[in-house]
């Protein structure tokens, strides 16, 4: 009795998967060239990757609506509505996704000659590929002197890095900025990093990141967009409010050719008290407007 009783509720478990559904997908660039290793999420919540091929598979899904989001470094996310209105078939997408702007290597370093506690909202938090620390909500932190701490360790700045690439192409003027040869790129990035008012390790930190980046190109047009016009691509709110405060996310376009620009002028900050520093960057595609 036993071993039929099994047998039937095996059977009926079968039954009862094959009236589940799949949704199958492929992720491609605008060039129709397979995305591999993408991160894509179902609901926000259940999470694969693409194969090598740019395939993934959701499988054992109900009737419902289902949102597909990819993600890919170096490609705005991009979302795709499934509604699965019938049992046990394999529904079948492609998502095309287009290059763009990632919002790279922002870093915040705080100061404080008093040991201070600090609580910072980042204002677009959809997007975040990677923080560190965690984000989670907010940071909470411990400032004294040039270090950070959080969870029980130290840190020389916190980290975020977003694909919310929109909003690093907000209006400005276009006929000011730099145009920049790639192999001008260090002294360049080391001049407006004083100019900026960047200390020593800010200065070294950001020319070793965005340094080999920009001298492997033939020209680079360059805008700095600087405090308020940083919150048009990542508005931040502090507590305390900082006494001082410079946040510099530079945007870099590659050329082919030299063109004329007016020149965008830098100025520094009295660095005093609490102080605040941040400097960010988007490597933008060749045929991104600036």
């Amino acid at each position: 009795m036993k071993f039929a009783i099994t047998i039937v509720f095996c059977l009926l478990s079968t039954f009862g998967m094959t009236q589940l559904s799949s949704i199958k997908g492929t992720a491609l660039d605008d060039s129709g060239e397979p995305l591999p290793f993408a991160h894509v999420s179902l609901n926000d919540s259940i999470g694969t990757q693409t194969d090598v091929d740019g395939v993934f598979r959701f499988d054992g899904l109900e009737k419902g609506k289902y949102t597909v989001k990819v993600d890919y470094v170096g490609y705005p996310s991009e979302t795709q509505e499934v509604k699965i209105k019938k049992t046990g078939i394999v529904y079948k997408v492609t998502i095309t996704m287009s290059p763009g702007a990632v919002l790279l290597k922002p870093a915040i370093y705080l100061y404080s000659d008093q040991k201070l506690d600090v609580n910072i909202e980042l204002g677009i938090p959809e997007g975040l590929i990677f923080t560190h620390p965690k984000y989670e909500s907010k940071w909470t932190v411990t400032v004294e002197g040039d270090l950070i701490a959080a969870n029980d360790q130290q840190y020389d700045y916190l980290f975020w890095e977003s694909n919310e690439s929109a909003r690093s192409q907000t209006q400005f003027d276009e006929t000011q900025g730099f145009c920049i040869a790639g192999s001008e790129a260090i002294d360049f990035l080391e001049s407006s990093a004083k100019q900026l008012g960047f200390n020593e390790r800010e200065s070294n930190d950001f020319v070793s990141f965005w340094g080999p980046r920009i001298s492997e190109l033939a020209f680079a047009q360059i805008y700095f967009k600087i405090d308020d016009t940083y919150d048009e691509v990542m508005p931040i709110n502090v507590t305390p409010q900082p006494d001082a405060s410079r946040r510099v996310f530079m945007l870099v376009k590659p050329l082919e050719a030299p063109k004329h620009l007016e020149a965008q002028t830098l100025t520094s900050i009295n660095r005093d008290g609490f102080v605040l520093i941040e400097w960010g960057g988007s490597l933008l595609s060749p045929q991104s407007e600036l």
